[in-house]
């Protein structure tokens, strides 16, 4: 890499030698030095550069030998430094123990996540139970090829009962489910009374249409307002609810499956999953947002079906009345600590990094800058040559 500035002829730099395998050589010394003695240490020897003597008696090095010796100690390994200086290679073991706390967080990180990404999926599986009408366990799996067909209707009272089906099923929720679920409360003032059926039940319902559509098949004519217009509407879900009745009495209007695109609906539950089998693990609380949407977008008789639900957080009002409590209140804390270390050190190994950076190329640009003076004979340092002063272990821990 670098040429003869790092070492002698027949010990060039290469790519293919470690840091370990390379001679040391000394840093500048003091002009104690000139009456001939040679300092040694207990653990390493190393040979002295050669020393020039100025006119007025003194000792001093050229910057050849000076710039030698930065650049062997900065190719040295932690292993070296300790051997040569006995400092303890303390930004190393940082590196380690930063390591081994990343991966502990890690690990729990893994544990806690686990136990919400199941409660998710099995949440998203029971509200395709509890709202689609004509579910089954068969449409669960994800073969591939699928097994069966898209799960669509095909006929008028299909699709209406369909949709009656899921608002009837929303408002008798908490009697049906065997889930920890519960209807979102939109009052101002939060109702915490037992009595279910005084608890409005909320739907959004949109249909996204074109304005205007009138067709005749026999003659092969038709009317389009290519403009699409969606309406939305909330209603109170209740179990005389008839989507054909909703529309024509609040809407004067009726399902025109001409121009209707896609129908949905959209409510809101709230769950608490509880993790029995984590002694010292708190509840959740969730907040579902759920659609069923009912696509008619491809007009061939069949209106696909499918429900999406997507989960949130929210903060649970806590509790706990068992005799580890305070042990599980402290878990979390712990949790929250460990939090705040990683970050801590994560800044820290940052700053380290672009430190370690910054020197490595100030040096770089020193060597190039006594190329350019001192040996101006000399064919200027190629990028392969200058990437020692780079580690692209720095950019990859600056990266993670």
């Amino acid at each position: 890499m670098i040429r003869s500035l790092f070492l002698s002829t027949s010990n060039r730099i290469s790519v293919g030698i470690k840091r370990d395998n390379m001679p040391l050589l000394d840093l500048p010394f003091d002009d104690s030095q000139c009456n001939g003695s040679r300092t040694s240490s207990s653990t390493v020897q190393f040979e002295q550069p050669p020393l020039i003597t100025t006119s007025n008696g003194t000792c001093s090095h050229d910057n050849g030998t000076h710039l030698r010796a930065k650049l062997r100690f900065f190719l040295m390994s932690p292993c070296w430094k300790w051997h040569l200086k006995r400092q303890c290679p303390w930004k190393a073991w940082f590196q380690f123990i930063k390591i081994i706390i990343l991966t502990t967080q890690l690990i729990l990180f893994g544990i806690e996540r686990q136990s919400h990404v199941v409660f998710i999926s099995e949440s998203n599986i029971t509200f395709h139970h509890l709202f689609i009408r004509g579910w089954s366990s068969a449409d669960e799996t994800l073969p591939y090829p699928r097994a069966s067909g898209d799960f669509a209707v095909y006929t008028n009272q299909d699709f209406i009962d369909s949709i009656n089906y899921a608002v009837h099923r929303f408002n008798n929720l908490t009697n049906i489910s065997l889930g920890l679920f519960d209807y979102h409360e939109h009052a101002t003032q939060k109702s915490y009374s037992s009595d279910s059926e005084s608890r409005e039940r909320y739907i959004n319902l949109c249909l996204d249409r074109f304005k205007t559509c009138r067709i005749d098949p026999t003659s092969h004519t038709y009317i389009l307002d290519s403009e699409t217009e969606n309406n939305c509407s909330t209603l109170n879900a209740t179990n005389n609810f008839k989507i054909e009745e909703y529309l024509l009495n609040v809407h004067n209007e009726t399902v025109n499956y001409c121009g209707l695109n896609s129908l949905t609906l959209e409510f809101a539950i709230h769950a608490i999953q509880l993790k029995n089998q984590k002694l010292f693990s708190l509840p959740d609380c969730y907040h579902f947002s759920v659609k069923i949407t009912f696509d008619n977008n491809a007009r061939t008789g069949k209106i696909r079906q499918h429900l999406n639900s997507q989960a949130q957080f929210r903060t649970c009002n806590r509790k706990l009345i068992h005799q580890y409590s305070d042990f599980t209140l402290t878990r979390r804390n712990l949790l929250i600590v460990l939090d705040c270390v990683v970050l801590l050190i994560t800044i820290i190994s940052f700053i380290l990094c672009i430190r370690s950076l910054w020197f490595g190329h100030r040096l770089c640009r020193e060597v190039c800058l006594y190329y350019s003076i001192e040996r101006t004979s000399e064919k200027p340092l190629t990028w392969s040559e200058l990437q020692i002063f780079y580690s692209y272990w720095y950019f990859l821990m600056i990266i993670t």
